[in-house]
């Protein structure tokens, strides 16, 4: 997983008076942090995010910079709900609908 989706979604967090959490591929994050498995079209994955990050009852806004199959999105709005969220929303700002990503509820 690059780091692009953050060149949007810090600003999006600012612009809308909420947190920014990190969601990042294994060993980028500097405390103990949660950790979800899933499939990519051309591999697997996995992604991270600090355990103490998401609270029970938060609402989450996850943002991708692009939707391929859609893994890395799914997988983190799960891990979202694992850790307590109450509702978790994505979006993304490229679409690759050809692969079927943006099609996955």
């Amino acid at each position: 997983m690059k780091s692009r989706g953050f060149f949007w979604s810090g600003p999006i967090a600012y612009a809308l008076s909420k947190s920014f959490v990190l969601a990042r591929k294994p060993g980028k994050l500097p405390r103990k942090a949660a950790e979800k498995f899933f499939s990519l079209e051309y591999g697997t994955n996995t992604v991270h995010i600090h355990e103490d990050a998401i609270s029970k009852g938060d609402k989450v806004l996850v943002v991708d910079d692009l939707i391929a199959t859609g893994g890395t999105a799914m997988a983190t709005a799960e891990l979202c709900q694992e850790l307590g969220a109450s509702e978790v929303h994505i979006i993304a700002l490229i679409d690759l609908p050809k692969l079927g990503g943006s099609k996955i509820s």
